[in-house]
């Protein structure tokens, strides 16, 4: 092995370039980060294609921080930090603080040392019935204005409003 060879070893630290170091470097600072922050938690998680169930999901170590202008229209939403190898997508649920949380939207980012994405707390428990088996389906509704005929007008459909009995 020859000087220049060595030298790549201990900087490149078993990388082809910098900027695969770089980002390794990120992620192992993460995971430290994971690990030893206040608002890491444990939390129950639905798969990408699972149904929400708490006796069936996977539990991981994710973070989950506050949204500092959690007004009226932030519908108490969170931020949350997880792993990149966590198999988890934006519609998929969290369970924590006795709550379902939907994740409703990913943020990219740009270094790909984490994923981060914004969760909103369900506030209805939608019951179907299909097929003689029952389901309990969390859902988040931001707006529940009635119209005069009871119809709420969407971009693709009309939906009639209903009572729902479980």
């Amino acid at each position: 092995m020859n000087y220049l060879e060595r030298y790549r070893s201990r900087v490149f630290r078993n990388t082809s370039n910098v900027r695969e170091r770089e980002r390794n470097d990120l992620v192992l600072e993460f995971e430290k980060y994971l690990k030893e922050s206040l608002t890491s938690h444990e939390v129950t998680y639905s798969k990408v294609n699972e149904f929400p169930d708490l006796n069936a999901n996977d539990k991981e170590l994710m973070i989950i921080n506050e949204i500092s202008e959690n007004d009226k229209k932030a519908l108490d939403e969170k931020f949350l930090l997880t792993r990149l190898t966590t198999n988890i997508e934006v519609g998929c649920y969290i369970y924590w603080q006795n709550n379902w949380w939907v994740l409703t939207s990913q943020d990219k980012d740009t270094l790909e040392s984490y994923k981060k994405f914004t969760m909103r707390r369900c506030n209805v428990m939608l019951k179907l019935k299909v097929e003689g088996e029952k389901y309990s389906i969390p859902v988040s509704i931001a707006n529940l204005t009635m119209y005069a005929k009871a119809i709420s007008d969407m971009k693709y459909m009309s939906e009639y409003d209903a009572k729902i009995v479980g």
